[in-house]
């Protein structure tokens, strides 16, 4: 249990009084003769008989044994307890105020789990009072027991204790209070429960020991520190707002002009702490002119004139380049803090505190300044439980500074406007005044676009009033993408219809250059200089040749088969595999992988582009490069042939012992030339046939890596990969579902990838070299240790059979595989999933739980992810000896989160994007091929002999939501199954048959039912 201890003799007294009236309550109102009497009903013999039982059984103490025994409590129970906690508190952090001055958020914790002593705002909190949402808290205790639902305990600021889980913070300043700390302020003490006791506790612990023994308190003078705390933090923050408001308002102009789509929050909170308003001004007017090449005599209007003097000048990506130099360059304040997208610049200051009173004040100021900067959900990171990377606007409509009589006779003209035109009535073909401007938000809506509810509420205001959607009763942003096609207001551009038939994809988050209507004129001249680019822009102007850091340092392979299996469409080949037989007992295993990084410099255009993109997007109707298409086929495999750079990793195997002597793990620079012409298809077939010339290569490969997964099965979780992928015809446009199932050949590939990123993360660990590694921590908080404790033989405190269900439940999957190479599921998974922190970037490494991995530095993806490139760049300084690494431990924490978040955006919008196509394919075998997008709200055959389908429960948001979510198997779509009010909820990993009952394709949305129900 858990409770707030108290102080002094006013508690007492206090104590004294209301334990009186609880025993006289229970023992007296309690009876049916209480109630009646209260209500005025006749009161009969039977009842007066129970009110004499109940006091035959009352327990009478007299005033001194009250006294005594409440004394005794107060004694053990608080006093003694805060004592203790002053001495520790003493001893081990020196003075007191040391605590309440010296803490500050620090962003060195910012991938660290969510943990003890986070300042965190949380939301959607069930079962409690509805003011603690929004309050700020300070997590004092982790979940420890497997039916504790994996809640976090929080003390708010106003002393009312709560649980949340990490889903549910919006809002997290990491490392506020130690974890020492906090562990000092819950003091944990033996002492029988009492009947006073037992009625003093504030919320009870679903992980409390079964006989009651084991209480913690929450001590009186922690609790006042940390509540010192939250306040000086909440106040300060407020106090802060409204300058940094108007700070952030000047940067977000400034940024907008270097095109900069987002900025760390921690950058944010120092740039705005040290913005000077006036020195901006003088230096704004110093500068306009090196920029616009105009003069800048007239008075500078700080919000607009950069803008106005620039963007029209923005003709190539060199005028970009010297924008953004100017923008890096641009100095706000007199400490000579800088903004913009240079490695070095902006990544000074990352590894110092940030004050968290400053940073909760940008924090309120950007939820206030929707229009300006995305706080939607999707930049709330799945590891940090907090906005990271900050997404920069860009203004979208001057409706709103119209009056109301303007704003209404203008909405009237424009809705007339666009009635007519769609019932064939129009009288006049000029276009009523912001009539552009509304098809533009409307666009933004529906793309996803637009948070803030004032514009929101235009939208929806408009939608309301067309004759297009009077029967309808939920408007969304498919009713937007609706009247924008049937308005022409998409682009008639048939070499990238599918773009546009998919408002998902005009997301800001992401850039898809082909995009007629995308205002970012940055971005476009970025896409512009890769397709001018030629061979001669990457040679050495000197030589004529393309350079090459290993120049003379390459292992040439002649010409070793190497096998690069991908898919028939497959648009960059960066990865190969070969096997070279030394011995009877000795192979050498070669994972070969495209170097790109060797054609251009870490500090180019190239670099810098790419660096912004981040990945490859990959989507169902286009790909979004991360390289210029020239740099793919310069330097990707798969050319019969040709000698192709690569970086390749190499380790050896011994057969008869069926070893993998992990020591010998090494990187070289290699030369490849011998290329076998084989897919995933192909390889699966020539393993069935022991003829086949190349099938002793393949099956020996094939062979090593179920060596390497059964290893790694022992180490981590080994899961079933198969996937469901949408597939667009680009030419007829039909829809079709390609089922992505694990096979022998997508076995051999992705494990020796695994196992060239572990030889990448050992080699970069074990010589002190900058790298990016992928870490995800196994268990979070209580289970960590628990399973340290355990896999030692140590019986835990507190051990009871719950305590170890997670554990047991993981242990056995990994035996299961071990013994029956039976892999684990989705459903199986589903169960464990919450236990474990999503995976992140990090410049330590920390293991990957599910891989097995201790060191995992991704590097065989060169063509396709930056870190990969990070990774080979910082290799040739390794292999040359020369060790000047390019991107030092600041840099890299500077661009880290960046890629994190760019990263985080691109899955979600392919998520997004293969669920649009899927229910689109629903929509049509429920409805019919010519069925409407518009059908998804209004015209559902729900009676249709289709709608019936197996719904595969994955998860419960929370206990009381009336949502169980999970997957429709027969399209592998996220669904969520509404429970009726009598309905009981199914098991997670549980299969219940099922029927459409809401869906929309637009907004990613679909409701299913019980059949029957």
């Amino acid at each position: 249990m858990i409770r707030t201890a108290g102080l002094g003799r006013g508690f007492l007294h206090h104590n004294l009084r209301k334990k009186t009236s609880q025993i006289f309550s229970s023992r007296l109102y309690s009876s049916e003769i209480s109630k009646k009497h209260l209500t005025n009903e006749e009161v009969s013999a039977d009842d007066a008989f129970d009110v004499r039982k109940d006091l035959e059984n009352l327990h009478i103490l007299s005033l001194s044994q009250i006294v005594a025994r409440t004394s005794t409590e107060l004694e053990k129970k608080y006093l003694e307890p805060n004592k203790k906690f002053k001495e520790r508190l003493k001893n081990e952090f020196g003075k007191s105020s040391y605590l309440v001055k010296g803490i500050t958020g620090n962003p060195k914790y910012l991938f660290d789990p969510v943990s003890l002593g986070d300042v965190i705002q949380a939301s959607n909190i069930d079962n409690y009072d509805s003011s603690l949402t929004g309050e700020l808290g300070v997590i004092i205790k982790e979940p420890i027991f497997a039916n504790d639902d994996h809640q976090l305990t929080v003390l708010g600021q106003n002393g009312s204790i709560y649980k949340t889980t990490k889903q549910n913070i919006s809002f997290r300043i990491p490392g506020v209070f130690e974890r020492k700390f906090i562990k000092d302020v819950l003091v944990t003490e033996k002492l029988k429960d009492t009947e006073i006791n037992k009625t003093e506790r504030t919320v009870k612990d679903p992980g409390e020991s079964v006989n009651g023994d084991d209480s913690v308190e929450i001590s009186e003078a922690g609790r006042l520190l940390v509540l010192k705390k939250l306040k000086d933090i909440t106040s300060n923050a407020w106090t802060l707002l409204p300058s940094m408001l108007y700070k952030l308002e000047v940067v977000h102009r400034i940024l907008q002009v270097g095109g900069i789509q987002s900025i760390s929050i921690f950058d944010l909170a120092t740039i705005a702490r040290s913005f000077n308003i006036k020195d901006f001004q003088e230096q704004l007017k110093k500068n306009i002119e090196k920029v616009s090449g105009k003069s800048s005599k007239n008075k500078i209007n700080n919000k607009e004139s950069l803008i106005d003097a620039v963007e029209s000048r923005l003709n190539s990506y060199e005028d970009v380049e010297r924008l953004i130099e100017f923008v890096s360059n641009f100095r706000i304040s007199k400490n000579q803090y800088s903004l913009g997208i240079n490695y070095a610049e902006n990544s000074k200051g990352n590894n110092k505190s940030v004050d968290e009173r400053g940073l909760f004040a940008i924090y309120l100021a950007l939820q206030k300044q929707t229009d300006l900067w995305n706080l939607v959900s999707d930049t709330i990171n799945s590891q940090i439980r907090s906005p990271m990377m900050i997404q920069v606007k860009s203004a979208l409509t001057p409706l709103l500074t119209l009056s109301e009589r303007e704003w209404q006779m203008y909405a009237d003209s424009i809705i007339d406007y666009i009635n007519s035109s769609l019932k064939g009535t129009r009288n006049i073909n000029i276009q009523p005044r912001y009539y552009d401007e509304v098809i533009q938000l409307i666009r933004e809506y529906a793309a996803g676009n637009i948070n803030d509810n004032e514009h929101i509420s235009v939208v929806l205001y408009l939608l309301r009033k067309l004759d297009l959607f009077s029967n309808i009763n939920k408007l969304d942003r498919t009713c937007a993408f609706h009247l924008l096609k049937k308005m022409g207001e998409l682009p008639e551009d048939p070499e990238n219809f599918l773009i546009y038939q998919n408002p998902n994809n005009w997301t800001k988050t992401i850039n898809i250059p082909e995009l007629k209507f995308n205002e970012d004129k940055i971005s476009m001249l970025e896409q512009d200089y890769y397709d001018s680019l030629t061979e001669k822009d990457l040679k050495d102007p000197k030589t004529k040749q393309f350079a090459d850091p290993l120049l003379g340092k390459r292992r040439d392979f002649g010409d070793l088969p190497v096998y690069c299996i991908d898919s028939e469409t497959a648009h960059e080949i960066d990865d190969g595999v070969s096997i070279m037989r030394e011995s009877s007992s000795k192979w050498i295993i070669a994972i070969h992988i495209a170097d790109p990084a060797s054609y251009f410099d870490p500090d180019s255009s190239i670099a810098k582009i790419a660096l912004k993109r981040a990945s490859t997007i990959y989507l169902p109707e286009t790909t979004v490069p991360m390289l210029p298409k020239l740099l793919s086929d310069i330097s990707g495999l798969g050319i019969d042939g040709k000698d192709t750079r690569t970086i390749t990793y190499t380790v050896e195997f011994n057969p008869v012992t069926n070893q993998v002597d992990y020591e010998t793990g090494a990187i070289v620079g290699g030369i490849v030339k011998k290329f076998p012409k084989v897919t995933y298809n192909k390889v699966d077939e020539i393993l069935k046939d022991p003829s086949h010339v190349y099938y002793r290569d393949l099956n020996d490969l094939l062979h090593v890596s179920k060596i390497l997964r059964k290893e790694r099965s022992g180490k981590g979780l080994i899961m079933r990969s198969d996937k469901m992928v949408p597939v667009i015809d680009k030419t007829t446009h039909a829809i079709d579902l390609e089922i992505q199932k694990e096979t022998e050949s997508t076995i051999l590939v992705s494990e020796l990838m695994v196992l060239a990123n572990s030889i990448a993360g050992n080699v970069f660990e074990g010589n002190r070299i900058p790298g990016i590694f992928r870490n995800l921590q196994k268990m979070i908080g209580y289970y960590a240790s628990l399973e340290n404790k355990l896999s030692k033989n140590k019986k835990p405190k507190n051990y009871c059979p719950e305590m170890v269900y997670i554990y047991d439940a993981y242990k056995g999957l990994q035996k299961r595989y071990q013994a029956t190479g039976v892999p684990i599921s989705f459903e199986e998974i589903s169960r464990l999933i919450q236990l474990w922190n999503t995976s992140f970037y990090s410049m330590k490494p920390s293991g990957h739980s599910f891989l097995g991995i201790q060191n995992y530095n991704p590097s065989t993806s060169p063509l396709r992810r930056f870190g990969d490139l990070v990774s080979h760049w910082h290799t040739h300084q390794y292999l040359t000896k020369e060790h000047d690494y390019p991107f030092n431990f600041n840099i890299l924490a500077g661009i880290i989160p960046h890629i994190q978040q760019q990263n985080q955006y691109i899955k979600r919008v392919q998520r997004i994007s293969e669920s649009y196509w899927k229910i689109i394919l629903l929509l049509q075998n429920l409805n019919g091929e010519g069925t409407d997008i518009l059908d998804s709200l209004v015209n559902i055959n729900y009676q249709s002999e289709n709608n019936k389908f197996k719904f595969e429960v994955r998860y419960y948001d929370t206990i009381m939501d009336e949502y169980v979510y999970g997957t429709i198997e027969e399209y592998k779509l996220s669904a969520k199954l509404k429970i009726g009010i009598n309905e009981i909820k199914p098991e997670i990993g549980e299969t219940v048959p099922v029927k459409v009952h809401q869906l929309s394709a637009v907004e990613n949305e679909i409701i299913v039912t019980r059949n029957g129900s």
